[in-house]
């Protein structure tokens, strides 16, 4: 496959518009040899995506043990690593009430009380989108830590 580095500042502000026009993604976690996956409820302060979960529940418990997570939606590729932020409704996480009530207004009214509630948040490591076009099929990675980015063809277009 061939690559070729493409602007990072560019390809970064595009991702950053793509987390933010949706709400809703699959997240995968894993401890161990146990995979899941499931939808979360998201929110989003640039390229950092926030959700609430129980502490309960299997993904926090996954999360605990290993903290590389992974986000899919449509041709959109993230993993990056969690970090528990405590309670929703402690002053330090207003930010996460204040967006996610305003996205998710049944999802807050139902949950944001609840004493075993918790916010989750990721810091993205790898974006990769996939393209399929007039130009063929290829993918545009960015590498957050590296602070670069890359056009890596998959198919040439059809001659």
């Amino acid at each position: 496959m061939h690559r070729i580095d493409i602007d990072y500042e560019r390809f970064s502000a595009e991702c950053a518009l793509c987390i933010s026009r949706s709400s809703y993604w699959s997240l995968a976690t894993a401890a161990g040899d146990h995979v899941t996956v499931r939808t979360v409820n998201t929110v989003n302060v640039g390229m950092k995506i926030y959700f609430s979960t129980d502490t309960r529940l299997t993904k926090f418990a996954q999360i605990s043990a290993n903290p590389k997570v992974a986000l899919c939606r449509e041709n959109v590729q993230i993993e990056g690593l969690a970090r528990d932020l405590g309670h929703p409704l402690t002053p330090k996480n207003k930010y996460f009430c204040d967006l996610f009530r305003r996205q998710h207004p049944t999802f807050f009214d139902l949950y944001a009380a609840v004493p075993t509630q918790t916010v989750v948040e990721i810091n993205p490591t790898l974006i990769t989108v996939w393209h399929h076009d007039e130009d063929g099929a290829y993918r545009k990675c960015l590498l957050l830590i590296a602070g670069k980015a890359y056009r890596e063809d998959y198919l040439s277009p059809p001659a």
